[in-house]
């Protein structure tokens, strides 16, 4: 079924502003995470992937008050936007110590 008014709604109104929203509020989460709870080897790689990831995302905001977008001008660096969870996979692979593993009688 083809419904230019759905189409419309679903791809320009919602989908560029909520998908835009969201990898902000993912951003902002790991770097919480990363501040608030990473440690160690895991938490300097955190800093490097969330330093990309900013990166690229600041670099999309330049272009898009030029008059340009990502897609047009470096399509591939959207895969740095994988940087965080590749992070994340490391994070939750981390052994907690035995005193903060033990489970409470």
């Amino acid at each position: 079924m083809q419904n230019h008014s759905l189409t419309y709604l679903a791809f320009q109104v919602f989908g560029q502003w909520l998908e835009g929203s969201l990898i902000d509020l993912f951003t902002f989460w790991c770097v919480a995470m990363l501040l608030i709870d990473s440690g160690g080897k895991t938490r300097i790689l955190g800093f490097v992937a969330m330093s990309i990831a900013a990166g690229v995302k600041v670099y999309s905001y330049v272009l898009t008050y030029l008059g340009s977008s990502m897609n047009a001008q470096a399509p591939a660096l959207k895969l740095l936007y994988l940087l965080p969870f590749a992070w994340l996979v490391f994070e939750t692979t981390k052994r907690l110590p035995a005193h903060e593993s033990a489970t409470p009688s």
